[in-house]
């Protein structure tokens, strides 16, 4: 679940993405978003826990939050590998260059 909280992104390095169109392009953490859960709206207050419940139990929604985690973290367990051989190899290749 999430609320809809229309971040402005002027303070941020993404304030200066935009679309081919012209448009400003909506960052990835907003339209995943919408696309794993649902919005939460001050109407579904009084039954939150029939929309905690829905969201949680529908495959759709389920199905996407994989989808999503599988997005997000593409080397799982491996990030503190990766940056070690990335910077050993860019000491290499900097001490060939001298």
């Amino acid at each position: 679940m999430y609320v809809n909280a229309d971040l402005d992104l002027r303070m941020y390095d993404a304030s200066e993405v935009y679309n081919p169109d012209g448009s400003a392009k909506r960052i990835w953490q907003f339209t995943t978003l919408e696309k794993i859960g649902i919005e939460l709206k001050s109407e579904q207050f009084e039954n939150i826990k029939e929309v905690i419940k829905n969201a949680s139990d529908s495959p759709e929604l389920a199905k996407a939050r994989a989808q999503a985690k599988a997005e997000a973290w593409m080397h799982i367990g491996e990030a503190g590998k990766n940056i070690a051989d990335f910077m050993i190899k860019k000491e290499e290749e900097i001490e060939c260059r001298h």
